[in-house]
């Protein structure tokens, strides 16, 4: 299939064209939905499904105290909570249910579902949310310093020129490319979690959710949030992505495949913790991974964890592209040429001007910033706030769009708003350290 390009501009007689056609939510079935499904691990899960490389290390530094028995079972127990409040229930359950009618979702889906554009075409359909250079720089960065436990130095651009070189080639083909790595990775993640869960049976006792609250309360340590956090960056790519595959294809390896899989290998972590502290805190990913370093499945898993880390990104790249759509749909940019990727997903394009814009800046942020945890701070905050963006459209759909009494949107609001402002005050506390980038780069534009 060879990529349709155009210029994307209102008056452009490729709209001319396609006026009065309307589009609708793409619908599979059998074979295609699971092959669909199957793509969603190659796109949208590896941020998420990376976390664990670093969440328990971002909670407990290695130079840090040795946590107390206790203390990790409540640090697992809100890291397993926060995935299912967040990612498994306000976006796969409540919020993937948002999108337009034409199936797109991000942030920008909810403002236009409340307030719709006078102008109307398929192509202005696309709609996404985007991520930012950050996303795209702290990835590298945690390549370079993340994945290296015998102290290899990686280059950060390294990684950054050939991640956004295959983007031309289209969604499809690198889902086709990250799909097997994806789901490798996962089934790596759950295997090694349920071998580790040996070593202490007790960590079950993190499904107790009063575990996590009495964390806070014994230790009264807010700064525990801001590691907590990272468990669920890339949670707003799981609707940001919705106009590339289906709620349905999402709903389906969410729930069923990436969420167990991260429950289990974060038990995993921390039974092994508990177990051999002293040896595990120093680096608790790759210090707990079953046989030790030097072993077989540790270098399995190492260049597996390198492989997973690369394609990062690709989910807030992407997302990137129909956010400038979506800008050049309000008339708020200038028409720009764009490359359709596919003949059967219309919302999958490729910008080219965006795309090595991105690049640039991407690369300017990770030369900027040599601290691998100021780069993070600022990221934390940037999801953080968006998180809270997403719940308030959310909750403002509820009654004006979807109709639903405003006691629903009320109480939405209300619990996955508490939920986000813990996050974001937790963030807001970072800006000294890192955060101010995120107001710099918001203020700025």
């Amino acid at each position: 299939m060879v990529p349709t390009t155009s210029t994307l501009s209102p008056s452009s007689s490729h709209h001319s064209a396609l006026v009065g056609e309307q589009r609708h939510a793409m619908k599979v079935g059998g074979t295609a939905f699971l092959w669909l499904s199957f793509q969603t691990l190659g796109i949208i899960y590896s941020d998420i499904g990376t976390s664990p490389l670093y969440v328990l290390n971002g909670i407990w530094p290695s130079g840090g105290p040795i946590p107390s028995k206790e203390d990790v079972i409540g640090g697992v127990s809100a890291v397993i909570w926060s995935l299912a409040l967040v990612p498994l229930i306000k976006y796969v359950l409540i919020t993937l249910r948002f999108g337009t009618i034409e199936g797109e979702g991000g942030t920008f889906a909810l403002f236009h579902g409340i307030f719709p554009p006078e102008y109307h075409s398929p192509d202005d359909d696309r709609t996404l949310t985007g991520g930012s250079a950050l996303d795209k720089s702290v990835s590298t960065q945690s390549s370079a310093e993340r994945l290296a436990p015998l102290k290899w130095v990686l280059l950060p651009w390294a990684f950054l020129v050939p991640l956004f070189l295959v983007q031309q080639f289209g969604t499809h083909r690198l889902a086709f490319a990250f799909g097997p790595i994806t789901c490798i990775w996962f089934l790596l993640l759950a295997g090694t979690g349920i071998a580790n869960i040996v070593s202490y049976p007790g960590i079950f006792r993190a499904f107790d959710p009063s575990r996590a609250i009495m964390l806070f309360v014994r230790t009264r340590n807010y700064d525990y949030l801001a590691g907590i956090l990272l468990a669920v960056t890339g949670c707003e790519a799981l609707f940001a992505n919705l106009g590339q595959f289906t709620m349905g294809s999402i709903q389906l390896t969410f729930a069923a495949f990436v969420f167990p899989s991260l429950v289990l290998a974060y038990l995993g972590q921390g039974a092994k913790l508990i177990a051999d502290p002293e040896n595990i805190i120093e680096n608790v990913f790759y210090a707990s991974i079953p046989g030790g370093r030097g072993s077989a499945l540790f270098w399995i898993v190492y260049v597996v964890a390198i492989l997973a880390t690369v394609s990062w990104s690709s989910p807030m790249i992407t997302a990137s592209f129909s956010v400038v759509q979506q800008l050049i749909n309000f008339r708020s940019l200038f028409p720009l040429r764009m490359v359709y990727t596919s003949e059967v997903v219309q919302g999958q394009i490729y910008i080219p001007t965006i795309n090595y814009l991105m690049m640039i800046g991407t690369i300017a942020l990770v030369g900027a910033f040599q601290n691998l945890t100021n780069l993070t701070n600022a990221y934390g905050f940037a999801v953080s706030t968006v998180m809270i963006i997403t719940t308030t459209l959310v909750a403002l759909q509820c009654h004006y769009v979807k109709m639903l009494p405003w006691i629903v949107a009320v109480a939405f609001f209300v619990i996955f708003g508490f939920i986000d402002a813990l996050f974001w005050g937790a963030s807001l506390k970072k800006v000294p350290h890192g955060a101010w980038v995120t107001l710099m780069l918001g203020v700025l534009m």
